[in-house]
């Protein structure tokens, strides 16, 4: 567990699984001006590691990127189901174990929230597999989901007033009813 309390070595591994997505990112994707917006996102999300700042923000890029990248992997080289799936429950335990490192709020129960919300993240993964639209609708859905975790944690779990949480509930159904208004299926 030393490498999750470890300040230089949790940034050493947050920035290597951003430069593994980003990297990704080029790799599989063949539109340069997405690619170049992703890697300036990249290099503030990796400027946000090492300075400590801008959580949520690093939170969600991680989240995105790292979607694409393993909806990459899965659908283009036929990566095994299970690897992704294990591959999944490892990065997004570490990515919300960082979180609620930042956080300090989920108390003696954090291991269950932690195993929880990467088990949402998952299931929400496999079910957007299913579906005929891109990976980058995909990825932005996941990223939705985690947005909506982040304000539970930070808001419920945390016994504040329950209309911030919901302010991350109307953004969130706003944006997913706008992606899949403009979703390209098929």
């Amino acid at each position: 567990m030393a490498f999750l309390k470890n300040k230089t070595l949790r940034s050493i591994i947050l920035t290597v699984l951003a430069l593994w997505a980003i990297f990704s990112f080029w790799f599989l994707n063949s539109i340069t001006f997405i690619c170049v917006v992703i890697s300036i996102l990249g290099v503030v999300a990796i400027y946000a590691i090492w300075m400590e700042v801008l959580i949520l923000y690093l939170v969600s890029f991680l989240t995105f990127s790292c979607s694409y990248a393993l909806y990459g992997f899965l659908f283009s080289f036929n990566l095994p189901l299970w690897v992704v799936m294990i591959a999944i429950l490892l990065i997004f335990v570490y990515i919300f174990t960082y979180l609620e490192q930042k956080s300090d709020i989920l108390g003696k129960n954090k291991y269950v929230y932690l195993f929880i919300f990467s088990l949402i993240v998952l299931e929400v993964f496999l079910f957007l597999s299913y579906f005929l639209i891109s990976p980058i609708n995909r990825s932005l859905i996941i990223t939705l989901v985690v947005y909506v975790i982040s304000g539970f944690t930070f808001w419920v779990l945390r016994k504040d007033d329950i209309k911030n949480f919901s302010n991350y509930i109307y953004l969130s159904v706003l944006v997913m009813m706008a992606i899949l208004i403009s979703a390209k299926w098929g």
